[in-house]
């Protein structure tokens, strides 16, 4: 009753900054930010069909553009990216079907696919989409050549960059949950695609990299400018959210997003995207560095741990452990 009311609630203050579209009658409504630490939240029990805008400078490109966030096996999200000026655009399909089945709503095929790292949750539609879309181009690292199950169109490098269409996409080096991970900026457009590196409110494990490695992957992503939509491979934010609030529980902005993230989730919508100012301010693996989250990592842990990256490090392994 109690999420149903925040809903019922809810401010149309930001209807003319984003457009909903369902594919079925659900919330007939927009989501509004529920606190100062978060986006508007256009969203649906399904597919949801995000409009971003993006600096006077690249309207002309952007700002009629829209992703829409497809639930994907048990917890994942692909991605479409589609109007305006950006190609139809593909991110990390973990499987086929409900990808194809969105591409066929929106009357579009795709141009691109992205994708952020090999795992198969990430991958294992590409091959299906690719025999559907003979003309498709496949971008990912070409460190991870081996590792993937369709050849690349376009083979990058951590730290360059790549046409997308009329657009330019930068790749940033998100090492660390996988050696060659990497992460999808496209500037004009506002957004970042992180896959299993930067979540709402966390990150991913380390199965690959070092702790170090994942620090200074983070820290690249936190440099991105502070609107921009983060768009994460998985729906864990409750979870995340629930740790957070362990560590720091001081924090009323932390308690205040959790909060929002248990009303988005128990109406049965996605949390994301973030954005990087959220996660700057609030997000407890970006925040090893302050004093409060040392000090209670290593009441946690039973010893004094205070540089950054051994934070991090102590971080991560109690979270892997919770």
């Amino acid at each position: 009753m109690a999420a149903a009311s925040r809903l019922a609630s809810m401010l149309l203050s930001h209807a003319a900054h984003a457009s909903t579209t369902w594919r079925r009658p659900c919330f007939q409504t927009l989501f509004t930010s529920m606190n100062a630490h978060a986006p508007p939240w256009p969203a649906c029990s399904n597919v949801v069909q995000q409009r971003w805008y993006s600096s006077a400078a690249a309207a002309a490109a952007a700002s009629s553009a829209q992703v829409s966030v497809v639930p994907c096996l048990k917890d994942n999200y692909a991605y479409v990216m589609h109007g305006g000026g950006v190609p139809v655009t593909v991110v990390d399909p973990g499987e086929a079907v409900p990808v194809e089945r969105e591409l066929a709503r929106l009357g579009v095929a795709p141009e691109y696919v992205l994708l952020t790292h090999h795992h198969d949750d990430h991958v294992g539609g590409v091959t299906r989409i690719k025999e559907a879309h003979p003309n498709v181009k496949v971008v990912y690292c070409e460190a991870d050549r081996d590792r993937m199950p369709v050849s690349a169109d376009v083979a990058v490098s951590p730290s360059s960059t790549f046409a997308l269409g009329d657009l330019q996409a930068e790749v940033i080096d998100t090492g660390g949950h996988t050696r060659h991970h990497v992460a999808f900026h496209i500037a004009d457009a506002g957004v970042v695609f992180t896959g299993d590196a930067l979540f709402v409110l966390g990150c991913g494990r380390l199965f690959e990299g070092t702790a170090e490695q994942m620090h200074e992957s983070l820290a690249r992503l936190a440099a991105l400018p502070p609107k921009t939509r983060v768009y994460a491979g998985h729906e864990y934010s409750v979870a995340n959210a629930d740790f957070a609030r362990a560590i720091d529980p001081k924090n009323a902005g932390l308690r205040a997003r959790a909060n929002q993230l248990r009303v988005l989730r128990s109406a049965g919508m996605p949390t994301l995207p973030t954005t990087i100012e959220s996660e700057r301010e609030l997000n407890i693996f970006l925040r090893a560095s302050e004093k409060e989250i040392a000090d209670s990592v290593s009441k946690s842990v039973g010893e004094e741990v205070s540089d950054p990256v051994n934070v991090f490090a102590a971080l991560r392994r109690l979270k892997d452990n919770a």
